[in-house]
């Protein structure tokens, strides 16, 4: 948590802006999915109850909810140009920091990789403070006033929406483990295969003078093709799981609609309140499902926005400066200079000139 609020200490002069357009998307966001499951509560009390004043309400809070949608893109388009803004200073403060070192700091250090280094970690920081922040405080914002609204609506439909939402969530969840597991892997064979290049690049010389170049090949081929069959399970997993979520999914909706046209036929609820709780609960379990493999993404960004803010916190090395007094009086003396703008015509060739202090010297 404290690395997290860490991030924010860096906005600058933007922090408040960044912050309302947030604020704003955010609550947005929420008020869409709100809007869209009373549309559907009045839309279908309508043809229930065959009432045209409740169809007419209907189609109004659809209005609205088209112009909610119509207005969210530019919100999040304000908060893309604060973030913009936000990088492009980090990056300037970062960059005068690096300049301001002492040159024995270069001596060990690439300037030239150091830098691609840490431009890539704060170019990170844009999808850091625009995508990841923003839509884990989105999710929060929406879990939780989806739930309240739920309970608004009916309590106990409420609880057994909750319940299939989260069978879905926690089947979500132990699918997702086994996906990373095998990610996990693909990616040390990855680093394994990078390392096993870079050798045969770096001493292809060694190689070839004992034959093993074949041996070497063979090998790497090998170790290609296995980690393409592990990258085609993968995926053909994640086509699975995806299926697999969406039917999870289906099976929550109808669970949750079976349970609440048993509610209506006892008299306790409505359709209407049935299909906004429905509505809810979809944006719900989305959320839940979103949530975990956004935060193990905010992780790894933290991460790499730790090595910008650790720049930023260096000190700056202080520059001494000698102060030279210069005496217009003195003589200028020039003793056997060349020089030329390429190797065949000389500009000056052994030149000696003096020139007497407070006058000027022109040659043509």
């Amino acid at each position: 948590m404290k690395k997290f609020l860490n991030i924010f200490k860096y906005l600058g002069k933007y922090q408040y802006i960044y912050y309302g357009a947030t604020l704003a998307a955010g609550i947005l966001r929420t008020v869409i999915d709100l809007i869209y499951a009373y549309a559907n509560k009045m839309i279908f009390n309508s043809l229930e109850y065959n009432d045209p004043n409740l169809l007419k309400k209907g189609y109004l809070l659809c209005g609205l909810l088209i112009l909610a949608v119509c207005v969210y893109p530019f919100t999040r388009l304000i908060a893309l140009r604060v973030v913009r803004k936000i990088v492009y200073n980090i990056k300037v403060n970062m960059f005068d920091i690096v300049s301001s070192r002492e040159l024995s700091f270069f001596d060990t250090s690439h300037s030239g990789d150091m830098v691609q280094k840490i431009s890539n970690d704060a170019e990170s920081l844009k999808t850091l403070y625009f995508t990841q922040v923003f839509v884990i405080f989105t999710l929060c914002i929406n879990a939780i006033a989806g739930i309240i609204n739920m309970f608004i609506y009916n309590s106990l439909l409420a609880v057994i929406s909750l319940f299939f939402g989260g069978i879905s969530v926690i089947a979500s969840i132990t699918i997702n483990k086994k996906i990373k597991i095998i990610s996990k892997v693909i990616q040390e064979e990855n680093s394994s295969m990078t390392k096993q290049i870079k050798d045969i690049l770096t001493g292809i010389d060694i190689v070839r003078i004992y034959r093993g170049a074949n041996i070497v090949r063979e090998k790497f081929e090998q170790k290609n093709h296995e980690n393409c069959d592990k990258c085609k399970k993968r995926n053909i997993i994640l086509s699975k799981i995806d299926s697999f979520s969406y039917l999870i999914n289906l099976v929550g909706n109808m669970g949750t609609f079976i349970c609440g046209v048993c509610l209506v036929k006892y008299g306790i609820i409505d359709y209407g309140i049935v299909m906004a709780v429905i509505s809810l609960q979809v944006s719900v379990s989305n959320h839940f499902n979103d949530f975990g493999g956004m935060i193990a993404r905010l992780t790894v960004s933290i991460t790499r926005a730790d090595r910008v803010f650790e720049v930023l916190n260096s000190k700056r090395r202080k520059e001494e400066y000698k102060k030279v007094e210069i005496n217009n009086n003195d003589d200028i003396y020039v003793k056997n200079l060349t020089f030329s703008y390429n190797s065949k015509e000389k500009v000056f060739d052994n030149l000696n000139v003096v020139i007497k202090g407070g006058k000027k010297n022109g040659k043509r």
